[in-house]
C-alpha cells in the first residue's frame, strides 16, 4: 500500500513562544521603571510591583486571556507611577515610554495568541519590524514637536531657550522623513523570508 505524501511546510528560524512571554514582561518592566525612576519610590515596592507585572504579564498571557486584560494589568503600574509620581513635561522618559509601550502593547498581541510551547517563525516577528519603527519615529517626531511647542512658548518666562525649539522641530521633521522612508521600503518588502 502506497503512502499519499501530505503537505510539507517550509519553515525558517523560530522562537518558543515563552520567549514572547517573557518579552512581554520585560517590556512592561521597563515602563514601570522608567515611569517610577526617580520618584522616591521605595526600593521593596518597586520590587514588589515588578513581580506583580511579571506574573501577571506571563500567567495571563499563558492561559491566553483577551489581550486587553493582560495588557491592562501589566501597564496599571506604569500609569499610576506616571499620573502621580513623574514630573509632568517632555523629559527622557517621554521617548523611552513611547517605546517600551508600544513594545508592550504589540508583545501582548503575541503573547495572547501563542501559546508558551509554540515556535514562531522568526519572519512573521521580523515583517513587525519595520511597521514598529514607522508608528515609533512618528510617535517620536510629535513628542519632539510637543516640546518644542512648549519650549518656544515658555521663552517668554525665561526658563527656554528658542534653540531647544528649533532643535526640536528639526529632529521631528527628520523623524518624520525616516518614517516615510521606511514606510516605503515595509511596503515594498515582501511578508516571506525568502
Amino acid at each position: 500500500m502506497s503512502r499519499i505524501p501530505g503537505p510539507e511546510i517550509d519553515c525558517g528560524p523560530t522562537v518558543p513562544g515563552w520567549a514572547l512571554h517573557l518579552g512581554l514582561a520585560a517590556a512592561a518592566v521597563g515602563v514601570f521603571l522608567a515611569a517610577a525612576a526617580g520618584t522616591g519610590l521605595p526600593v521593596g515596592v518597586m520590587v514588589t510591583v515588578i513581580l506583580v507585572i511579571v506574573v501577571t504579564a506571563t500567567a495571563g498571557s499563558a492561559v491566553r486571556g483577551p489581550g486587553y486584560l493582560t495588557l491592562g494589568l501589566s501597564l496599571f503600574p506604569a500609569t499610576v507611577a506616571m499620573l502621580t509620581l513623574a514630573p509632568v513635561g517632555y523629559t527622557w522618559r517621554t521617548p523611552v515610554l513611547m517605546v517600551a509601550i508600544h513594545a508592550t502593547v504589540r508583545l501582548s498581541w503575541y503573547a495572547t495568541h501563542v501559546l508558551p510551547a509554540t515556535r514562531v517563525e522568526l519572519a512573521v516577528l521580523g515583517a513587525e519590524g519595520p511597521r514598529f519603527v514607522v508608528i515609533n519615529c512618528v510617535g517620536q517626531a510629535v513628542a519632539l514637536l510637543a516640546g518644542a511647542v512648549t519650549a518656544v512658548t515658555e521663552q517668554g518666562s525665561g526658563s527656554a531657550s528658542t534653540g531647544t525649539g528649533w532643535a526640536g522641530v528639526l529632529g521631528a521633521v527628520a523623524l518624520l522623513a525616516l518614517a516615510l522612508a521606511l514606510r516605503g521600503a515595509a511596503v515594498r518588502r515582501p511578508l516571506t523570508s525568502r
